[in-house]
Parts: C-alpha cells; sequence; structure tokens
C-alpha cells in the first residue's frame, strides 16, 4: 500500500520541473491595472538550479512543447529522466527513465478534456498495468483527481485530491486516502495564498495533465498552509514562499521557508526568451 501512496504523489510531480513562460495575452487583473506586463518577449525555462548544487535541464520540442526532463546531482551525475510524448497536439505518454529504462510510464486519454491516466510499473524487468487515475470537472476547472488500483478483481479508490478555486487558482486541494476500513479518509488540507505575477508553470500545454497546483493556477503560490485531518495546523509542513522577479514580471529565483524555519530551499530559474 506505502508503494502506491508515493506514485500517487510521484504522478502529482511528475512535471514539477518543465516550465515555460510566455507572454500573458489577455487584459486579466494581473497587479498591473489590468494590463498585460510591460513584456514582449517569451521566455523559455531550460535550466533549475537548486541550491545544494543539484540542477534540472528542460528540452523542447520545435513548438516549445517541453519533451524531457533531466534531474542531475550535485557532482554531475543522472538522476532520473522523464520524457514526454504527444499525440494529435495532446501528451499521450509520459515515460520515467532510472538506470537507462523506463521505470515507471503513464498513457493519458481524451474527450473533449483529459480523462484518465493508466499507470504501469516496472516489475522484474517488464512494464506491468498497476492502477490508473481518473479527472473530473465542474466547467474546465479539475475538481477531483482519483487513484483507482486493483485487488482481488477488484476495483478499489486508493487516493483522491478535491479542489477548490478563487477565481483562476486554486486556493484548498483537499487530500483523501484509503483508511483500514477500506473507504477514504480525508488526511490533509492545503490553503494556498499567490501574488499577482504570471506564473511560468501554467499553460505550457499540461495544465490539466498532473493534478499539480503549480499548473492549475494563474498566479504563484506564496503561502501553502498545511492541516492535519482536524484541521491543526503543521508548521513543519506548511511554507512561505519569497519570489525575486525580473524586469518582465517572471520570477528568477524563489525562496521556500517552514513555518518553523527548520527548512529553507532556494532555486534560481535560467530562461531562454525570444
Amino acid at each position: 500500500m506505502k508503494k502506491f501512496k508515493l506514485l500517487f504523489v510521484l504522478f502529482l510531480g511528475v512535471g514539477l520541473t518543465f516550465a515555460s513562460c510566455k507572454k500573458d495575452d489577455n487584459n486579466d487583473d494581473d497587479g498591473n491595472g489590468g494590463n498585460p506586463p510591460a513584456t514582449t518577449k517569451t521566455c523559455y525555462v531550460v535550466k533549475e538550479n537548486n541550491s545544494d548544487g543539484s540542477y534540472v535541464n528542460i528540452t523542447y520540442n520545435s513548438d516549445h512543447k517541453v519533451i524531457s526532463s533531466e534531474e542531475f546531482s550535485s557532482t554531475g551525475n543522472l538522476i532520473e529522466k522523464r520524457e514526454i510524448i504527444y499525440s494529435d497536439n495532446n501528451v499521450s505518454k509520459v515515460n520515467i527513465y532510472e538506470d537507462g529504462k523506463v521505470s515507471t510510464k503513464f498513457e493519458f486519454k481524451y474527450s473533449d478534456k483529459l480523462d484518465s491516466a493508466i499507470l504501469y510499473i516496472d516489475t522484474l524487468g517488464s512494464l506491468t498495468k498497476m492502477g490508473y487515475y481518473l479527472y473530473n470537472y465542474n466547467g474546465d476547472k479539475i475538481s477531483k483527481f482519483s487513484m483507482f488500483v486493483e485487488f482481488f478483481g477488484q476495483t478499489i479508490e486508493f487516493s483522491r485530491n478535491e479542489y477548490e478555486y478563487n477565481g483562476e487558482n486554486v486556493s484548498k486541494l483537499s487530500v483523501y486516502e484509503l483508511g483500514g476500513v477500506a473507504s477514504l479518509n480525508l488526511v490533509s488540507t492545503l490553503d494556498l495564498e499567490y501574488d499577482d505575477k504570471i506564473n511560468p508553470y501554467r499553460n505550457i500545454g499540461i495544465n490539466d495533465l498532473l493534478g499539480g497546483i503549480q499548473y492549475m493556477s494563474k498566479n504563484n503560490v506564496t503561502k501553502i498552509t498545511y492541516k492535519d485531518a482536524d484541521g491543526n495546523v503543521d508548521d513543519s509542513k506548511s511554507n512561505n514562499i519569497v519570489f525575486e522577479y525580473n524586469s518582465d514580471n517572471y520570477f528568477t529565483k524563489y525562496v521556500e521557508t517552514n513555518f518553523d524555519n527548520s527548512v529553507t530551499k532556494t532555486i534560481s530559474i535560467d530562461y531562454e526568451c525570444e
């Protein structure tokens, strides 16, 4: 059961390092008097640098869609590669490579929206179907994102995320997991606050793909308050996030610190712009 839980988290994080920055062409309020940011550039993240010396390289195709990311240790050793494959302008597969071979694969199915994702895991040298994910929407926004697995011929909902919105941003994420009585129980909630700047992880072709809030929201998360099932705040899992921006209103660095100041993480971004 622990393995499935980890894979659910893994799936949510498949694309955390995939990002590009594009000019926002609408006139929504963005903290600049309702006008678009004063920039004519289109920028693409090509590298993310962690304060511990590890880093991620991001590669795009000719249409500026992300096709891969490679995560390296501080000594330059390749840890993991993630590959995105497209079909009919939609992502059809995500392959995760470890030690040069595919260890995890996701296949995506569509109707008018993204409907489902099938999960395969390497077991004894071959990829085996382990479960699948279903997406539910309220209008054009994801309302639920669920993982299902099969046990002894029965299909069981193993995990579920539920999303609430404030405008174009996810304001609350509720996480449910399978409990001891074979039913889903609320285990945690995240309350989210935002700035009014461009989110470079939005509108890069995978908004709904991963069920991750960094892709689903227009702006950048500045505060994450983690609460347990009883509503108690866990300072060690809650974070304040401070961004530094360039003249085009894209962030070039952010510092994430736990409420209890036990952990601080700094990430800087390298862009290519045109």
